[in-house]
């Protein structure tokens, strides 16, 4: 079982680096300044400092601990009061060696505000400039620690404090709002019940805390300790009539009710079992199913392909009289596609049974069959598909009456995509709409409305240099704050295309084309995005992730169509994705040496300021009453190193050995 503890945006490890303070080390000229950032927005403060380093003294990714060897600049840094109300900052350490030394850079911190160890740069040539840039630092000392991979001479240092307004309603992707602490996450391995986990879908009970990922055949729970980061104890629950055939695995857990659904695609239908009991002898209470599950209703007409499956509460707008009349309280949505139409039909006993499918849209509409995940709205039931390709942008398909009569409703400044895009609801409405870009970027817009306008899209990866994604997957938790995963690249170029990240000049060997999770959290109704790297330094894939369908060659298609996420009652976001490059692709670049694996993992947020500020089951989101409001400490709590409030864009590349 693996634990990935991860750090911010682009960090490397901590337990790779030095020590707390500053490693001892000869002082720079000057030795150290007072650093404060201007409080115009455009300006840039710099300043600069000399120093001189010992030939060949790092070792991968750190600098030595013995006396003597490093060259060290401290930076006492101030931020005015009031300063991240209405700016953001960026801190950008550089060292230029001379030509005759191949530096590296290590940047520390005393105290605990960003962590010990804020991040380092090897770029791993001769005479190049490494930087560590640091995005809304809070005050403190921080040590920009020189030394050398080989070769020994001087070095100039810089230090550029950049600052910027919010620009309105524009977001600091990838900059936070200068508040609120960046989320960090645990990954965690599902082993040997998760080999097979391309397209893995992931939910949680609200009433239990166990998390549930489909992977494949295997429908796999996960229980987490109560607190701290420790891995999951794991259990196969897979119920008998879905662990047999498939042509498309999924999995729905309807939170606040705790009931969980494994579905298996078989053509235009689905084998289908749903438990209140978290499976086989767990659970709330007893079920008198089979073995912890029930059968699901036959489904009288269907589409074929990438079928969802969601619920929630109902709408009061034409509210049918059959609603809740089995003592289940939630609607629960069926769609699927039909290669040019998509089709929902609804069930009022909870999945027992299902009405007649209804269309969702057809190809006078101008979209293509192929949609997102089913999700409603938790303050007033409205039903949202989302599709990639609705003429000549990307849509959500909405109805307000429980699913009876639906509209399009397009993304205006939105082109047609490669991925299913993904929508979610705040507990007050605020709906939010992830997707990838024609030009292949990371965007979400949001509405607060059911679709009728959308604020401008944002580009949420920008800021970290992320010029293709796939997959995109977004979950709300208060109106005002949610999660938007999805699998990023640095690479620019086309990504679908046995070609990228490969070396033109070696076709043995990967230079580019490295996909990482990331996670963009706003806790300001998509005012401002902070983005993190939520797999570290371990790659998700290596080259060519493939969505062509079975026109895809070799072992490109791995991934299959998408990664998933929800939120615990606590408000961690939870994440379910495949890991494309294990064993030796995780540390070589060698193209034999890639895997193109589907590994389940769950990526588990461990740190930072959770989607909840209340407990959801006792407020207004859980389709009751305002309820009790629990004040923020006890999310914090259980999210507890909340002090970790920086970005790290770290540039570096792994040594031979």
């Amino acid at each position: 079982m693996r634990l990935r503890p991860l750090l911010l945006a682009g960090t490397v490890a901590a337990s790779a680096l030095g020590a707390a303070a500053a490693l001892p080390a000869a002082a720079s000229t000057p030795p150290s300044e007072t650093a404060t950032p201007s409080s115009n927005s455009g300006a840039t403060v710099t300043s600069t400092w000399s120093g001189s380093i010992a030939g060949t003294t790092a070792a991968d990714n750190t600098c030595p601990t013995a006396t003597g060897v490093n060259d060290t600049h401290d930076v006492m840094l101030s931020i005015p009061s009031g300063f991240y109300d209405q700016h953001t900052l960026v801190a950008t350490f550089t060292i230029t060696p001379q030509t005759t030394v191949d530096a590296f850079l290590q940047v520390t911190r005393d105290g605990t505000g960003e962590g010990t160890d804020v991040g380092s740069s090897d770029n791993g040539s001769v005479g190049q400039a490494e930087s560590v840039t640091v995005a809304n630092p809070t005050a403190g000392t921080f040590h920009a620690i020189a030394c050398s991979f080989s070769g020994a001479g001087s070095y100039v240092g810089k230090l550029e404090l950049k600052t910027a307004g919010f620009g309105g309603t524009a977001a600091v992707a990838g900059g936070g709002d200068g508040v609120n602490p960046s989320p960090r996450y645990g990954d965690y391995s599902t082993g040997s019940l998760g080999t097979n986990a391309g397209e893995p879908s992931i939910g949680v009970s609200w009433k239990t805390g166990a998390v549930f990922e489909e992977a494949g055949l295997t429908t796999i729970k996960a229980i987490f300790p109560p607190t701290g980061s420790g891995a999951p104890k794991l259990t196969d629950i897979s119920p008998v009539t879905t662990s047999l055939t498939s042509l498309d695995p999924y999995l729905f857990t309807d939170s606040r009710t705790g009931r969980t659904f494994s579905d298996q695609l078989l053509t235009a239908s689905s084998a289908c079992a749903f438990t209140d009991t978290d499976g086989p002898g767990g659970g709330v209470v007893d079920s008198p199913a089979t073995n912890g599950y029930t059968p699901c209703g036959q489904l009288p007409t269907a589409g074929v392909d990438h079928q969802t499956i969601g619920g929630g509460r109902y709408s009061d707008t034409a509210k049918p009289p059959t609603a809740g009349a089995t003592g289940y309280p939630d609607a629960v949505y069926y769609c699927s596609q039909g290669i040019a139409a998509a089709f929902c039909q609804r069930s009022d006993t909870g999945g027992q049974a299902f009405q007649n499918a209804v269309p969702i849209y057809t190809t006078a509409d101008g979209c293509g069959g192929l949609h997102g995940h089913v999700r409603v709205a938790p303050n007033d039931g409205t039903v949202y598909v989302p599709n990639k390709a609705c003429g000549t942008t990307q849509a959500v398909t909405v109805s307000q009456d429980n699913g009876t009569t639906w509209k399009v409703k397009s993304i205006p400044d939105s082109s047609v995509g490669a991925s299913d895009p993904s929508v979610s609801a705040g507990l007050g409405g605020k709906i939010y709409f992830g997707y990838e870009n024609g030009d292949g970027t990371a965007r979400i817009a949001t509405s607060d409305n059911r679709g009728d306008s959308w604020t401008p899209s944002v580009d949420v990866g920008g800021s970290l240099g992320i010029k293709r994604i796939v997959f995109p997957t977004v979950i709300a938790g208060d109106n005002d704050r949610a999660a938007f995963a999805f699998l990023g690249s640095t690479t620019p170029g086309e990504s679908d295309s046995d070609a990228y990240g490969v070396d033109p000049n070696d076709p043995k060997t990967y230079s580019g084309g490295t996909w990482s999770l990331y996670v963009s959290t706003t806790y300001d109704g998509g005012l401002h995005w902070n983005t993190v790297n939520a797999s570290g330094t371990d790659p998700v894939q290596r080259g060519r992730i493939c969505q062509a369908g079975t026109t895809c060659t070799g072992s490109t298609r791995n991934l299959l169509d998408y990664i998933d996420i929800t939120v615990d009652r606590q408000g961690r976001a939870v994440v379910g994705y495949a890991d494309g490059c294990t064993s030796a692709c995780t540390t070589s670049d060698a193209v034999a040496d890639n895997t193109f694996s589907s590994q389940g993992i769950i990526a588990r947020q461990i740190s930072g300021l959770g989607l909840f500020a209340n407990d959801p089951l006792t407020t207004g989101g859980a389709g009751g009453g305002p309820g009790a409001t629990l004040p923020e400490a006890p999310y914090a709590a259980l999210l507890p190193l909340v002090g970790l409030g920086v970005l790290v864009a770290v540039r570096r590349r792994r040594r031979a050995a």
